[in-house]
C-alpha cells in the first residue's frame, strides 16, 4: 500500500490531502476505486532512465520530422545571423571597429535596432567615427562609450545581466560589443584575457534567451609563427571559436589597407570575401579569389558565367585576345577554383 500512496495521482488526491473518509463520502468513491486509479498511475509512471532522456531532450530521429523552424534569418549579406553569437578577430589598427559600424549602419538602415558597446572609444572619438560612417543619419542606433562615463563596465556574470536589461531597454536587435575582453573577468595567470568557454557560453546563450545577435569584437595573435589557418590565429582556446557559432577573421592585405574576411560558422557559408577600405570604414567586395584576378582573368570569367560549356575558341573570339594569353587566363581559374573544364567545355563554379 505504501507503493500506491507514492504515486503522483494518490499524492494529488484528496484521499491524501484531506482524509480518506472524505474522499469516500463523495458519490462512487470506494476502497476499489482508489486501488483502480493507483495501479494505473502506477502503471503509467515513465522509469527514471526514461526520465533522465526526457530531461536532456533526447528524443527519436523520428521526431524531427514533426518540428517546424522558421527559416534562418541574416541581419547582413548572410554573415551575421540573427539570433545567435558572432565573433569578429583582427590584429590591432586593422579595423575591426570600422568594420562592425559598418555592420551597424546597414542593420540600422533596415529599421532593426542596434547597440554597439565601445568599450574603447570616449564619446568625442565614436562621434567622429559614426559621423564618417554614418553620413550624419542614424535612426535606431544606441550607443555606450565606456571611457567618458563614470559608471565601471560589469564583467563576468554581472555583464550578462547587464547586456541583458541594456537590449531590453533599448530593444535592440543586435548587440556590439567592441571588445569582449572589457567584459570578461581578468586572470592573475594571463597576460592577455581570462577567455573561458563558459563565459563565451554564456554570451552564446544569452542571445538565443532574448532572440537576437551578439557581436563581439577580439582580437589575433601578434606572433608571426602562427598557422595561416583563420581559426588557429585567435588569441585563447580553440573552445573559443568552437562556442562562438560565426566566426569572421579579418586579414589586412600587404601594402593596403584592404582585408580579406574569413568566414566560417554553423549556419554561415564558409567562404573568403575581400573587403575594400574607403576611407572610412569598409565595403564588402567579391569572393576574395575574383577579387584578386586580373582584367583579362575577370573578363574571361565573366564569359564563361554568360555561356555555359562554352569552349577555349569561343572565349579567344569573342575577346579577340591571343590564344595563350586566354589559356594562361582559364589556367589560373581552374587554379583557384572558380572554374571547372570538362571535356574541353568550361563551367563556372
Amino acid at each position: 500500500m505504501e507503493s500506491i500512496f507514492a504515486s503522483d495521482s494518490v499524492k494529488n488526491c484528496p484521499a491524501h490531502k484531506g482524509g480518506f473518509s472524505d474522499w469516500r463520502e463523495l458519490e462512487g468513491n470506494t476502497i476499489e476505486t482508489f486501488i483502480s486509479l493507483a495501479e494505473v498511475d502506477l502503471a503509467n509512471k515513465k522509469p527514471p532512465e526514461q526520465a533522465y532522456l526526457e530531461k536532456f531532450g533526447i528524443k527519436p530521429a523520428s521526431a524531427l520530422f514533426d518540428m517546424h523552424f522558421e527559416p534562418l534569418r541574416f541581419l547582413y549579406d548572410g554573415l551575421i545571423p540573427a539570433v545567435g553569437l558572432t565573433l569578429l578577430a583582427a590584429l590591432p589598427k586593422v579595423g575591426k571597429s570600422w568594420f562592425v559600424l559598418n555592420l551597424a549602419k546597414h542593420i540600422d538602415a533596415d529599421g532593426i535596432p542596434v547597440h554597439y558597446l565601445a568599450a574603447e572609444d570616449n564619446a568625442r572619438r565614436l562621434k567622429d567615427r559614426v559621423q564618417a560612417v554614418f553620413s550624419g543619419y542614424v535612426q535606431h542606433l544606441t550607443y555606450h562609450a565606456v571611457m567618458s562615463t563614470g559608471e565601471k563596465l560589469s564583467r563576468g556574470a554581472a555583464a550578462l545581466s547587464h547586456i541583458e536589461l541594456v537590449a531590453k531597454g533599448t530593444k535592440a536587435q543586435c548587440i556590439v560589443i567592441d571588445t569582449v575582453q572589457s567584459i570578461m573577468m581578468p586572470s592573475a595567470n594571463n597576460k592577455n584575457y581570462d577567455q573561458t568557454v563558459e563565459e563565451y557560453d554564456g554570451l552564446r546563450k544569452l542571445a538565443h534567451k532574448l532572440g537576437i545577435a551578439i557581436v563581439v569584437v577580439h582580437h589575433c595573435k601578434k606572433t608571426s609563427e602562427v598557422s595561416n589557418a583563420p581559426l588557429e590565429k585567435v588569441i585563447g582556446s580553440i573552445g573559443i571559436t568552437g562556442t562562438a557559432e560565426t566566426i569572421l577573421v579579418m586579414e589586412q592585405q600587404t601594402g593596403t589597407k584592404d582585408c580579406k574576411l574569413y568566414v566560417t560558422g554553423k549556419d554561415v557559408e564558409q567562404c573568403e570575401k575581400y573587403v575594400n577600405w574607403n576611407g572610412h570604414g569598409f565595403d564588402m567586395g567579391d569572393d576574395v579569389r575574383e577579387a584578386q584576378l586580373g582584367a583579362t582573368q575577370k573578363l574571361v570569367l565573366e564569359l564563361i558565367r554568360e555561356s555555359p560549356r562554352c569552349m577555349q575558341k569561343h572565349i579567344v573570339d569573342t575577346t579577340g585576345k591571343d590564344q595563350s594569353q586566354v589559356a594562361k587566363a582559364i589556367d589560373r581559374l581552374i587554379e583557384v577554383g572558380l572554374v571547372v573544364k570538362k571535356e574541353g567545355r568550361l563551367m563556372a563554379q
